[in-house]
């Protein structure tokens, strides 16, 4: 099994970075401060959103656009809310908590990454982008568990709290990496046949993952991987080689049972889970307060919708539904959730192709994350995942899908 075939024909350099840096280019550079002693993470990353849309603009320009009806609907989604971006920030009175610039400068990078992954990308440039994902995912993990065994928390004896990977990359983002990590791993350990080399760096990778997701202790990533996973075992249960999936089990049986310390790590996150729904929970219960404000919001003006940010605590309701009826009213409600229904179907349907999962994967754990973190303008991958997706669909040749 060739990671990459051996005809690069097809393979666009432009799409392949644009695509990896897209994907998780900002959680790689997230560790760059510290390693360079900067105090402050902004130039950094500044630098990082300049130089990614300076290269959206070239993926633009050098490949040919191919807007199809969903593309529109995205984009008749994003005027609307643009119009009452525009609104609240120019017209009304009410006072935005979150900086200006960053509505603005992410609405835009959000849009022109649209336009860029409705560009058709060619089997051998996904395939590219696949592998080095999969390096990418790796070193981002590395890092964070070296930031983690080497700066501990300064917390009271016995006291469990969640880890950063870094300053710049929050539990969630960090837990996330490790999710598709581990996806991708188990991907190759139970579909492919491997040299042994290569099925020991994957199971390394897949315990990093397992280890870094529960240091984490988000809920939000393990739920997502819990669920692209039983969906990825459903869409392939007949492509999937039983001795490996035994094989794997028996493994992490036998390392369980070698060093049971290490079990001690997924304390706290199944601790929080226990806590979903209390009213002791802080998280839960002030994350209800904005989803009722937002609710409020959308009653008290179902047509229209009334303001980007919720009333409670000046920010965003944490889910993408609730946000679009509290910002657009019952038209931007109704489209979100017709995008989001269309972005699942599209998600589950590229779990089917062993070269393609990995897409639907990260579709999927994004679309999850849609409902219960995050705001319109800060979900940076969603929207142009689905916008690639809705165009790559149909295009590959069946040799690249099932192969």
């Amino acid at each position: 099994m060739h990671i990459i075939p051996k005809n690069r024909e097809g393979f666009n350099s432009f799409q392949f970075i644009f695509l990896l840096l897209t994907l998780y280019g900002y959680e790689l550079i997230s560790f760059f401060p510290s390693f360079y002693g900067l105090t402050e993470s902004r130039p950094v990353t500044v630098a990082f959103r300049i130089f990614l849309f300076l290269l959206t603009l070239i993926v633009i320009l050098k490949n040919k656009i191919r807007i199809q009806k969903w593309h529109l609907l995205i984009f008749l989604f994003w005027f609307f809310y643009l119009l009452r971006l525009f609104h609240d920030t120019a017209l009304s009175d009410r006072v935005i908590n979150s900086p200006l610039i960053e509505y603005w400068s992410f609405s835009a990078i959000i849009i022109l990454t649209i336009l860029a992954c409705t560009s058709y990308f060619s089997a051998t440039t996904l395939l590219s982008v696949r592998k080095y994902v999969l390096i990418l995912l790796f070193i981002i993990n590395v890092l964070g568990f070296y930031n983690v065994m080497t700066n501990p928390l300064d917390v009271p004896d016995g006291v469990l709290v969640r880890a950063d990977a870094n300053p710049s990359l929050n539990t969630i983002a960090f837990g996330r990496t490790a999710a598709v990590l581990i996806f991708i791993c188990l991907v190759y350990l139970l579909q492919y046949k491997t040299k042994i080399w290569v099925k020991v760096f994957l199971l390394i990778a897949m315990l990093l993952g397992i280890f870094n997701i529960f240091t984490a202790g988000s809920r939000g990533p393990l739920l997502q991987l819990c669920i692209t996973v039983l969906i990825y075992f459903f869409t392939n249960r007949n492509l999937i080689k039983m001795r490996s999936l035994i094989s794997l089990c028996i493994i992490f049986i036998i390392l369980a049972f070698l060093f049971p310390n290490y079990l001690d790590v997924t304390s706290l996150l199944f601790d929080r889970l226990q806590e979903t729904g209390f009213s002791s929970n802080d998280s839960d219960r002030l994350r209800a307060s904005f989803f009722n404000s937002a609710w409020k919001q959308f009653l008290d003006n179902p047509l229209l919708g009334d303001s980007i940010e919720t009333i409670v605590g000046g920010t965003y309701p944490h889910n993408l539904i609730l946000e679009s009826l509290m910002a657009l009213g019952l038209l931007g409600g109704v489209l979100m959730t017709v995008l989001f229904i269309k972005s699942f179907k599209t998600a589950i349907g590229y779990m089917k192709y062993p070269h393609l999962n990995w897409i639907g994967a990260i579709l999927v754990m994004e679309i999850i994350s849609c409902l219960s973190t995050g705001s319109i303008t800060t979900h940076l991958l969603f929207w142009p995942l689905f916008a690639m997706t809705i165009n790559i669909n149909g295009r590959l040749h069946p040799n690249i899908l099932h192969q």
